[in-house]
This record gives C-alpha cells, sequence and structure tokens, in this order.
C-alpha cells in the first residue's frame, strides 16, 4: 500500500502566528516610515527656524541703525527750532512792551485836553467852526471837495 501524504506541519496556533508576525513586519515599516518622516519634518522646521532667527537678527541690526540714525536726525532738527523759537519770543516781547508802552501812556495822560495843549489855541470870535468859513482862502471857486 502505498503511504499517505503527509499533513502540512503548520497548524492553526503557527498561521497564526505567521500572520502576527507578518503584521508586525508591516506595522514596523508603516513605523519606521513614520518616523523618517518625522524625522524630515523635524529638520526642515529646525532649518526654517534658523532661517527665521537670522532674518529676527538683520532686523534689531536694521532697527538700531535706524534709531540712531533717527536720532541724529532729531538732535539736528532742534537746533533751528530752538533759534526759531527764540525769535519768535523776542518779537512777542518788542509787540508787547509797544503795546504796553502805549496803553500806559494813554492811561497817564490826564486827561485830552493837556493832550491837546501843545497845539496853540485857535479863536473864532467864540464860536467853535466844524466847517470853514466860506471866505476861506484855501476854499477856491465852489466846488466842492
Amino acid at each position: 500500500p502505498a503511504p499517505k501524504p503527509r499533513a502540512p506541519r503548520t497548524s492553526r496556533a503557527s498561521t497564526a502566528a505567521a500572520k502576527e508576525i507578518q503584521d508586525s513586519h508591516a506595522r514596523i515599516s508603516m513605523l519606521t516610515d513614520s518616523i523618517r518622516k518625522l524625522d524630515l519634518e523635524l529638520r526642515d522646521t529646525r532649518a526654517h527656524n534658523a532661517a527665521l532667527r537670522s532674518e529676527l537678527y538683520q532686523t534689531q541690526q536694521a532697527r538700531a541703525e535706524t534709531q540712531v540714525a533717527l536720532s541724529i536726525v532729531q538732535k539736528q532738527s532742534r537746533q533751528p527750532t530752538r533759534r526759531s523759537g527764540l525769535l519768535v519770543a523776542i518779537a512777542l516781547g518788542l509787540l508787547t512792551g509797544v503795546a504796553l508802552t502805549e496803553a500806559w501812556h494813554t492811561l497817564v495822560s490826564s486827561s485830552p485836553a493837556q493832550a491837546s495843549a501843545a497845539y496853540p489855541p485857535v479863536h473864532h470870535g467864540g464860536q467853535a467852526w466844524l466847517l470853514p468859513p466860506l471866505h476861506s482862502p484855501y476854499q477856491s471857486g465852489n466846488m466842492l471837495s
């Protein structure tokens, strides 16, 4: 009689173990790929961070240079402002002095009669004239002026 073919040595337990090993290898492969991707992202992020730090440093230097230039310009522009302010103050002082002097002379003079005392008195026969007489030598003909 012919010998019986042998049954495969694998059993259900060994088939499950082989499948588990395959799944583990697949999972390890996926995790390895994930780690590689994360490593690349980390390197890119570090390079980007270094570029941003360099840009920040350059910006800080430019800001410091701009502040120095601005302070120089401000110092230079303050000097003419002080001079013009001084000139304006002198002009205002002169105008105020003239105005106060005029006000003082107006208030100190005791009466309008004394103010006009410097002019010689004019006598018109006891009558005050608002207009010159018709026979005045200064008028010529009948022309009104």
